[in-house]
């Protein structure tokens, strides 16, 4: 179950936002460093009142409006020939509390406290959390009718059509909010960080989150490959002598570097060199297990000594969108460690969180995800007396 309520949006002016999202790289990455104080190791109010300021100029030069009306806002998201939907509302924290909402990834601590500290001082949420459930028929219906009689604001690029339509009707917004609080298991698909900041100050920011939920039948599940820079050099037949016992080791032809095309088979870059490694049939303790559990608890703890992945300062983690930024990174030192990993599906991913089994960070990445800035919620930053947003 869920409980969920409608908020008043902040929206950006669409042709200034096409721009934006033409030029994703600089554009978008301007905009959240910004808004969301990136050059700054430390949140506090110094970065509340430059925040403040420059989103009061966006406000003025209308690149953003707070909407007039509380809605839920139907999202789609275009790539190719395939649209998917979800609804974007506000989610009671408690939820996450109660445990009504499943996580099924450890956080990063540094991460969280960070969010934590940023929610506490200014609090835009500059795009939603990810939320999953199971299809429900009523809601496909609602979907159907909406997009079919209403006109949507459209904001597109070259690799993305984005469309959003506000749901100001009472009687459906009413429907909408009891249909989830029977929707069944909901799932984190992105921002198990968020959440978790989200509760640790819940006594002094508003208790809701903003939130996108996506039915599973909507979703495209990819891998978070791992990038190590060890903290001494390994040597390799140190090094493989362990790997063999878990794995059987094959060079890859060519030196390619390898993306796996099965479960219990991994990619491994050692030394500049590309191996594939396939889990043993016979380690029944393994072959039960999801890879990025395998990979973390015989290879980065194990052989490289990181037990605890919340905390480890050495180990990056990139999705599968970034796997030439990753290779870029790993080319500075000969001495990285690159593991790429098959990616779990959403039906694993269910079973982990409803069992109470928890994946090291960074075991999934999500799709979709909506753009920042396009759906904000400010209404944490306008409730205090000093934002005249």
């Amino acid at each position: 179950m869920a409980k969920i309520k409608a908020f008043k949006a902040t929206l950006p002016q669409p042709h200034w936002f096409n721009e934006i999202l033409k030029n994703e790289e600089q554009g978008l990455f301007d905009l959240r460093y910004c808004l969301e104080a990136r050059g700054s190791l430390k949140i506090d109010q110094r970065n509340r009142d430059e925040i403040i300021l420059k989103l009061n100029q966006l406000m003025d030069e209308k690149l953003f409006e707070n909407d007039l009306y509380q809605c839920i806002y139907l999202y789609g998201q275009q790539t190719g020939d395939k649209t998917t939907y979800g609804f974007c509302m506000l989610t009671d924290v408690a939820d996450y509390e109660d445990q009504d909402i499943h996580k099924h990834e450890k956080t990063i601590l540094e991460k969280q406290a960070r969010l934590t500290d940023y929610r506490k001082y200014i609090g835009i949420e500059g795009s939603p959390v990810l939320l999953i459930h199971r299809p429900h028929w009523r809601l496909n219906e609602i979907i159907a009718d909406i997009t079919l009689q209403s006109a949507p604001l459209i904001y597109d690029h070259a690799a993305q059509t984005h469309y959003i339509w506000r749901i100001i009707d009472v009687e459906i917004i009413e429907e909408i909010t009891e249909l989830f609080t029977r929707i069944g298991n909901v799932y984190i698909g992105d921002g198990h960080h968020r959440l978790a900041s989200a509760a640790a100050s819940k006594s002094i920011t508003k208790p809701y989150i903003n939130s996108l939920y996506v039915a599973t039948n909507q979703l495209k599940i990819s891998a978070f490959n791992r990038l190590v820079f060890p903290s001494e050099p390994l040597d390799k037949e140190c090094f493989f002598q362990h790997i063999k016992k878990y794995f059987f080791v094959s060079p890859v032809p060519g030196n390619i570097p390898y993306k796996p095309d099965r479960l219990h088979r991994l990619g491994l870059c050692f030394k500049g060199e590309w191996y594939q490694l396939d889990v043993k049939p016979a380690l029944m303790e393994l072959v039960q297990l999801p890879d990025v559990i395998i990979i973390q608890d015989k290879i980065l703890d194990e052989l490289l000594g990181i037990s605890d992945p919340q905390s480890a300062e050495n180990l990056f983690y990139y999705p599968e969108s970034a796997f030439a930024e990753m290779l870029e990174d790993g080319a500075t030192s000969l001495d990285s460690i690159i593991l790429t990993v098959f990616s779990l599906s959403m039906n694993k991913l269910m079973e982990m969180a409803e069992d109470g089994k928890f994946l090291p960070p960074k075991s999934s990445y999500i799709d979709p995800k909506i753009p920042f800035g396009l759906l904000m919620n400010i209404q944490a930053l306008i409730a205090r007396d000093d934002c005249v947003v």
